[in-house]
């Protein structure tokens, strides 16, 4: 018998981040099921290879959380981490930029029970900067892997953009949803956020104001997100892919 196509998941979600000194946070939702990999990066010294030559953060810091709160796992610099052996073959294996020991990177690898996670990314001493955010499957047990991420932080000032990539495995069209928040956050929320959304450099989707796109609330429903009120300028695109 032929083999069934494999189900969408995401694989990695990837940013370049200008983190505040207030720091950023990634938020991320293992499905029920298997326990799973995960590799979290806040890394600095690929920057010149990807042409960034100022502005870099001196220092990054992860800190894991769970729900409710509790810190699982913290990490200053990758090199002098319990498991950086297991890192440097995991980093291989996921084909992230390679790092180099004694940097200030920052890593995090854990195996993480079906819930939902936050992982703060700052500067030490309150520092400031440029940082390659990324966040791996580590592993290929089970075909789902994230179903939700997200990324908060600031757009680096007016008019500047925010891009934040991700990575799709499997072989069969899921639907997609992904949203800019800025009006309906409790406070410092981008007035009217915008959204693009590129295949390589081919725009395929965008959205201005969500409002409208009832399809879209019962999405956000299904996926046990946050509803926007009618009217809001926050912004959605339910796509298949």
């Amino acid at each position: 018998a032929a083999a069934l196509p494999a189900p969408r998941h995401i694989f990695a979600l990837t940013t370049m981040a200008n983190v505040p000194a207030t720091g950023s946070q990634i938020a991320f939702t293992i499905p029920s099921g298997a326990n799973k990999r995960v590799l979290v990066r806040a890394v600095v010294s690929p920057l010149p290879a990807l042409g960034i030559s100022s502005g870099a953060m001196a220092d990054p810091q992860l800190v894991l959380k769970n729900a409710g709160g509790t810190t699982l796992a913290t990490n200053d610099t990758w090199s002098l981490a319990a498991n950086a052996t297991e890192v440097q073959t995991v980093t291989t294996a996921v084909q992230a930029a390679a790092l180099t020991s004694g940097s200030t990177d920052a890593v995090i690898l854990a195996e993480l029970a079906p819930g939902a996670y936050t992982v703060d990314v700052k500067g030490a001493g309150g520092g400031s900067g440029k940082v390659l955010v990324e966040l791996y499957a580590a592993d290929n047990a089970g075909t789902t892997t994230f179903s939700s991420v997200a990324y908060q932080g600031t757009t680096g000032g007016t008019g500047a953009a925010q891009t934040v990539g991700f990575v799709l495995g499997g072989s069969e069209t899921n639907d997609v949803l992904v949203r800019a928040i800025g009006p309906s956050l409790t406070s410092g929320g981008l007035a009217d956020p915008r959204l693009a959304l590129f295949y390589g450099t081919t725009q395929i989707a965008a959205n201005d104001n969500w409002d409208g796109l009832r399809a879209s609330s019962s999405a956000f429903a299904q996926a046990g997100a946050l509803d926007f009120a009618a009217g809001s300028k926050d912004s959605a695109i339910l796509l298949r892919l």
